[in-house]
């Protein structure tokens, strides 16, 4: 925010099925999915919390669909 710059939300999908939760075991056979949000200005935000809801409402948003 300081620097004016946007903020560009990354959602990653499927790792639940990579990794093994709590286990450290990583299944290579796998395919995950990296999706990279449009840009969310941070000058539109009044303050840090305000950016980060929107970001992470955005994440949770691709995630759900």
């Amino acid at each position: 925010m300081q620097m004016d710059d946007p903020v560009v939300p990354v959602a990653i999908q499927n790792t639940d099925w990579i990794m093994g939760k709590k286990t450290g075991v990583l299944y290579g056979s796998r395919k995950f999915e990296i999706m990279l949000m449009p840009p969310i200005e941070s000058r539109d935000a009044d303050d840090l919390m305000e950016l980060i809801t929107k970001k992470r409402f955005t994440i949770a948003s691709e995630l759900a669909a």
